[in-house]
């Protein structure tokens, strides 16, 4: 388990593109979408700042998705990872930090794809997550 300072850019980036591939081969997303998604890695007392602000949740938070455009041509939007959290989260579930990183990625692209909490999008989260990470 890493206790790294510094956010992973390349990997989180690597990740990503592995849960675009992972979306279009579920068929939520298709060849001919453009994907535009940038991923912002903030500190804790940001990423409570912008719960607070866009969810009303006085909290710190692991990931926040901020969907701009999700349709037949487009999917564009921001992820904001919180890596503190991302670590302290793995540490807990005594997991790697990038399979946290990439729980967090698939979680959130999920999000910007319209997908609500609910069995189809955490089961959709788990497969991701057993094709990547089967040890």
């Amino acid at each position: 388990m890493s206790s790294e300072k510094i956010f992973p850019k390349k990997l989180a980036d690597d990740l990503l593109e592995k849960v675009i591939d992972f979306l279009k081969s579920e068929k939520i997303i298709f060849d001919k979408h453009r994907v535009l998604i940038s991923i912002v890695s903030v500190s804790e007392k940001e990423i409570k700042k912008l719960n607070s602000q866009y969810r009303n949740k006085h909290e710190v938070t692991d990931i926040l998705s901020f969907g701009y455009v999700s349709d037949q041509e487009k999917l564009e939007g921001d992820l904001i990872l919180c890596w503190e959290i991302i670590q302290k989260n793995a540490r807990e579930d005594s997991i790697k930090s990038n399979q946290e990183l990439a729980k967090n990625l698939i979680h959130g692209c999920l999000h910007l794809t319209g997908q609500e909490h609910s069995k189809k999008m955490f089961a959709l989260q788990n497969k991701f997550l057993v094709e990547n990470y089967n040890d």
